[in-house]
């Protein structure tokens, strides 16, 4: 066990077992769903045709399940993951990636929209990357390039013309 006070933890090894053909070089994303079920992103050690950096476990932490129809999520240092209920009830996921990438996806891992910064933004690395109350809009966080804070339409991706912060004192 690990922890104190009501924040006590015990390391279960026979839970969130990744599938045998992951080779993962670092963990980033986690977050649950309204059944319970749990997503995990991760920077593979590598990427080939075949690799998904997106895996969705049950409640009870087992039956690891890759995510995606290709390698898309995978590419550049996947990092923060979010989960956004939509009007309607239908839930989506946000992912920031250091590769100056972020994507917006259903729960199955396909692909809605992918916002790839130009090199002329800078050093932008997205760390985390999270849908307002409203949903209309999605705040993406820079934690290790230009410090800065972007602001892009949930629909598609666009950048809604908000930013702010940058390195300083």
């Amino acid at each position: 066990f690990s922890g104190s006070g009501e924040f006590r933890y015990q390391y279960v090894p026979e839970k969130l077992v990744l599938p045998p053909e992951v080779k993962m070089k670092n963990g980033h994303g986690l977050c649950l769903d309204s059944q319970g079920n749990i997503y995990f992103t991760f920077e593979p050690e590598r990427v080939d045709e075949h690799t998904r950096s997106l895996v969705r476990f049950a409640p009870d932490g087992t039956g690891a399940t890759l995510l995606g129809a290709d390698n898309a999520l995978a590419h550049g240092v996947p990092h923060g993951l979010n989960i956004h209920f939509e009007k309607g009830g239908t839930a989506v996921l946000y992912h920031a990636n250091n590769d100056a990438t972020v994507h917006k996806t259903t729960l199955d891992g396909q692909v809605v929209w992918t916002q790839k910064w130009s090199p002329q933004m800078g050093n932008y690395k997205p760390t985390d990357a999270v849908a307002t109350p409203t949903g209309d809009r999605v705040v993406i966080a820079d934690g290790y390039g230009s410090s800065m804070i972007h602001v892009l339409k949930s629909a598609d991706g666009v950048y809604a013309g908000k930013s702010w912060g940058g390195l300083g004192a």
